[in-house]
């Protein structure tokens, strides 16, 4: 290693150390957003909590009677945005905006656990676990925190596009989503700032919400709707799409993600189950901001900007209330007892039990009330206000109990018992009773018990109706109510008597049924026998159900014969028999009529001859004729007699008219049908049957439709489609051949799934085959591939070109630096999935090129023919030097040039005069050269003129001319470098001069003869 490389080196390693130490100077090693103020690391003491911050109103709803609350904390804040409470109430956590403050504290003190900066951003939404230990942050800008509750120092942070509209986390905080100002729903878990997926809605996304468990989530948007998600489905979460209608304001989702309740701007409230893109209901009014759902589903609340506070169950609304102020943040407990409403006009927190639409109190806060999060047991209320005062409010009011019955469903004979939970800290109940659901204690509610200290009383003799009951527990300080209950009594129906209008013996087989009225009867069915009817059996015929507000009914047509009727009257609950009447009737045959559902004509002989009822006949024959049909006589056949029905099916009548009557006969008499009918029989073509030889699938689209012969037919026609074939004059369908005599046909055809059928004609009509289909599934047809390359290409750049492919779906090219046969370990792909049928190859090197373009579909592929490409690219310009000086005084020096680029190997010329061009009269020093430099000597004074040219395999290219003078001085020798020169440049030689060579000579021979006498010297003095 010389000394220049020796420096190199210990430069190069002083240059890396630095750029290390650079570098890890700005690395943090442990992902974290510590806060810093003022470059002051914060450190909260998180046992005793940091100085006392704006805060949220925390309220024990159950704690205060229907007007009144008991204040425990008041705060001074800055505005608040987002609340969030934990399951059982203990953690609250707080977004501020526009100050970008998050806060957690504890419910036991007016100190935040800690506080979280976010510097100059607002946090427009936040969530909490159920138990408190983790909590998410969105903020105005994108940006989503996510935080432990033992430390302000965030776990991981997730800089994205848009406002964080919403958050929502699952139970256990290990999922949570955001709604994004982006179009976007992202999808995370607590282990990863990298999202598990996003998905594009196509619009704004304004709310989304997670159930318990994570698996499922709703999402609302701006203008496609209302989306639900398989969280865990990572690769396709999608469900569906609901039909939510536009602005998707808010959204929420049951526990278990079975139903989804959505708030549109425009007024509508719809609740949606998992399983259809349908609502189960709708509900319009002013514009809805905000919806909630209990834990199970059963309960909705929504508030509305015009004022109101709406309830729902799965049914739809229970009542709707007018509170003062547009309602912003509506909120329910998990077990749907509780409500609260949050509004941003006159500033108030209105807090509900579900059974009373009257709110238990309202509270006025100091700004507009942006959040509002309830308890799971709706025990403590979070309520955030843009002017900063917030509350706690304590439970000493009697505690939540549920009112039960053991009546049945449908309770049939009017007695039941209520039962209650206890109430704690209840001294007594009140029972209240209405035939209207309760949702308040005005007119129509009825108190049926007061002072009541059991948890039961006993309810009896009620008659048929609605009843619903509530209970109300009462102490010195307030009361609470149970959920109201609905219980239906239906007593079975009452005794009635049956009568009829019918003469002793009925002739004309009509008569009215009459009856009275049976108490508590829904409907009547009126029953016919042929024997005495003492109960319902299997001998009993119903001929008229369901007979509402009806006492009479009309029968009419009987023939003869005794007829036993009786009436049951009917409701939920049982029913009740008539008494039976007995009706004799003894009537000739009637007039009727006959009918027949054959064509015009008829195509192949058979068809049904049906008539009307002839009353009072007993049975009814057929005649046939070739003639119209005036009376009974030899000219008329008799197909069949004795027929007890009303029809009779004729078969296999040839080609011709033919004329029937039907004649109706009993013990009396007979009646001919009132007219005679005519059938003009034309029969087609028979059925056949269609087949072919194609395979399945078929690879070559060539093969034969034969068929069976069609009796009577003419003359066959061949049709396809790309459907299943039906008629020859459906959509699409296209005629391939008719007046074919033969039973069989060829066809010709591309990839795909064709449909065939055959037609058989006569002159009478036509008969179609079967319809079949043959799958072709042809592999891409043969291609020819060119290139714009010339035969030796200079430039390395040139356009791949192939004729289209029939059948190919996209292409790929392929390179070798051999010939291509097959697709195999030798070849590299270059390109794949064309769908052009062109590919420019851009600056190759100099090389042998084998290229073929593979054809695919999803049946095979074709390859090629296989083109080779020689590239030898022409040597770029370069630039000749020389280390001689000027004049040259030796004749010897070095001649350089620079390196020509894509050059194999460089010659020398030299001439006495400028070097235009390279001919017999040039002299060539030195061919086949490698390096960049050659050493001349053994010039003559002169002027000398050199050139340099680079040679490829089949191009070159010329340096400049230099010119070098060169005055020869005698006694001035010049020798070639050490080395010898460059790798190819010649050496000196025997003609090479020796500067100050004479000098030299005289030196050397002084010496010689110094050493002479010097040793003559000592020779003399040692025989001396």
């Amino acid at each position: 290693m010389n000394f220049m490389n020796k420096k190199i080196m210990i430069l190069g390693a002083i240059v890396i150390f630095l750029a290390l130490l650079s570098i890890f100077s700005n690395i943090d090693l442990f992902y974290s957003d510590t806060i810093n103020n003022n470059n002051k690391n914060v450190n909260y003491d998180f046992e005793n909590g940091s100085e006392t911050k704006e805060f949220e109103e925390i309220i024990d709803p159950k704690s205060s009677s229907l007007s009144q609350y008991t204040t425990l904390t008041t705060y001074s804040v800055n505005p608040v945005d987002s609340v969030a409470i934990s399951s059982d109430g203990n953690y609250i956590a707080v977004g501020s905006n526009p100050s970008g403050k998050v806060y957690l504290f504890n419910k036991t003190s007016t100190k935040s656990i800690w506080e979280y900066t976010i510097s100059g951003d607002g946090v427009r939404s936040i969530a909490i676990s159920d138990n408190g230990s983790y909590i998410v942050a969105g903020t105005e800008f994108g940006d989503i925190y996510l935080f432990n509750k033992t430390s302000n120092i965030t776990t991981w942070k997730y800089s994205g596009p848009g406002c964080i509209y919403r958050v929502s986390m699952s139970s256990d905080g290990f999922y949570f989503a955001t709604s994004n100002l982006n179009n976007r729903v992202y999808m995370f878990n607590r282990t990863s700032k990298v999202p598990m997926w996003t998905y594009d809605t196509g619009s704004d996304v304004y709310s989304v919400a997670i159930s318990a468990d994570g698996k499922y989530l709703a999402a609302g948007t701006q203008s496609t709707g209302t989306y639900l998600f398989n969280t865990t489905n990572i690769d396709n979460p999608f469900i569906r799409n609901f039909n939510s209608g536009p602005t998707i304001m808010s959204v929420a989702i049951s526990s278990d993600g079975s139903y989804i309740i959505t708030a549109v701007m425009s007024g509508s409230v719809r609740l949606f189950h998992k399983s259809s893109s349908s609502y189960l209901w709708a509900h319009g009014g002013s514009d809805c901001w905000s919806v909630d759902i209990s834990a199970d589903g059963n309960y909705m609340v929504a508030a509305r900007m015009g004022g109101q506070t709406c309830l729902y169950d799965r049914s739809g609304l229970i009542w709707s209330n007018d509170i003062i102020g547009n309602g912003w943040r509506a909120t329910i407990s998990e077990d749907g007892n509780y409500i609260a409403i949050g509004t941003i006009t006159l500033n108030k927190v209105y807090y509900y039990h579900r059974a009373i639409s009257e709110p238990y109190w309202n509270c006025s806060m100091s700004g507009e009330v942006r959040g509002v999060d309830l308890s799971a047991d709706g025990k403590y209320l979070a309520a955030g206000s843009q002017g900063g005062m917030y509350r706690l409010f304590s439970s000493v009011n009697p505690k939540n109990f549920t009112l039960s019955t053991d009546a049945d469903a449908l309770d049939i004979d009017g007695s039941f018992n209520l039962n209650w939970t206890e109430s704690n800290g209840a001294d007594n109940y009140t029972i209240y009773e209405s035939d209207a659901y309760i949702t308040d204690l005005g007119a129509g509610v009825t108190k049926l018990a007061t002072d009541i200290v059991d948890l039961g009383y006993k309810v009896s003799n009620k008659l048929t109706g609605d009843y619903y009951y509530l209970i109300r527990s009462y102490n010195e300080t307030g009361t609470c109510f149970t959920n109201c209950i609905h219980i239906k009594v239906l007593l079975p129906p009452g005794s009635f008597n049956l009568n009829t209008d019918a003469d002793p013996i009925d002739t004309d087989g009509s008569f009215d049924l009459t009856w009275s009225t049976s108490t508590d009867a829904d409907n009547y069915s009126v029953y016919v026998s042929n024997t005495t009817i003492s109960q319902i059996d299997e001998d009993c015929i119903e001929i008229v159900s369901g007979l509402v507000a009806q006492y009479s009914y009309s029968i009419s047509g009987l023939g003869s014969g005794d007829y036993y009727y009786a009436v049951v009257a009917f409701n939920l609950v049982g029913n009740e028999t008539s008494n039976c009447v007995l009706v004799k009737v003894k009537i000739p045959p009637q007039p009727f009529s006959i009918d027949t559902d054959a064509d015009d004509p008829d195509i192949d002989g058979s068809f049904n001859i049906t008539w009307s009822e002839s009353i009072g006949a007993d049975n009814y024959s057929v005649y046939i004729s070739s003639s119209f049909i005036t009376e009974i006589d030899n000219d008329c056949t008799e197909l069949q007699n004795g027929i007890e029905i009303l029809n009779y099916t004729v078969k296999g009548l040839t080609s011709g008219y033919h004329y029937f009557v039907v004649v109706a006969f009993n013990e009396t008499g007979n009646a001919t049908s009132d007219n005679c009918i005519t059938v003009h029989v034309q029969i087609p073509p028979g059925p056949f049957n269609l087949g072919s030889d194609a395979g399945n699938p078929d690879y070559t689209g060539k093969f034969n439709l034969t068929w069976s012969k069609s009796n009577g037919a003419a003359n066959y026609s061949v049709y396809t489609c790309n459907s299943t074939i039906y008629s020859t004059v459906q959509p699409y369908i296209i005629l391939l051949q008719e007046g074919i005599t033969i039973l069989n046909y060829s066809i010709s055809t591309w990839t795909g799934i064709h449909y065939y059928i055959v037609v058989a004609y006569n002159d009478t009509g036509f008969t179609l085959s079967n319809c079949i289909s043959v799958d072709v599934r042809i592999p891409p047809n043969p291609l020819q591939l060119t290139s714009t390359a010339d035969p030796i290409d200079k430039d390395g750049s040139f356009l791949l070109s192939w004729n289209n492919s029939l059948g190919a779906d996209n292409y790929s090219v392929f390179i070798s630096n051999s010939f291509i046969t097959q697709i195999d370990g030798s070849c590299t792909e270059e390109a794949s999935d064309l769908e052009v049928l062109t590919f420019p190859i851009n600056d190759k090197e100099s090389g042998n090129y084998y290229y073929v373009i593979v054809a695919y579909n999803l049946y095979g592929n074709e390859i090629s023919n296989c083109i080779n490409i020689i590239v030898e690219r022409i040597p770029l310009p370069f630039t000749m030097s020389s280390e001689a000086d000027d004049p040259d005084y030796s004749g010897a020096f070095y001649l350089n040039w620079t390196e020509s680029l894509y050059a194999r190997n460089y010659s020398i010329y030299h001439y006495n005069s400028t070097i235009t061009e390279i001919n017999d009269t040039i002299t060539m020093i030195a061919e086949g050269l490698t390096n960049l430099s050659y050493w001349i000597s053994g010039l003559e004074s002169g002027n000398h003129y050199f050139i340099a040219v680079a040679y490829s395999m089949y191009d070159n290219v010329t340096s400049n001319c230099i010119e070098i003078t060169v005055i020869i001085k005698k006694d001035v020798y010049s020798l070639p470098p050490a080395s010898g020169g460059g790798d190819d440049g010649g050496g000196g030689g025997e003609d090479e001069a020796i500067p100050f060579g004479h000098f030299y000579l005289l030196f050397a021979l002084f010496s010689v003869i110094m050493l002479l006498i010097i040793m003559r010297r000592r020779l003399f003095l040692k025989k001396k």
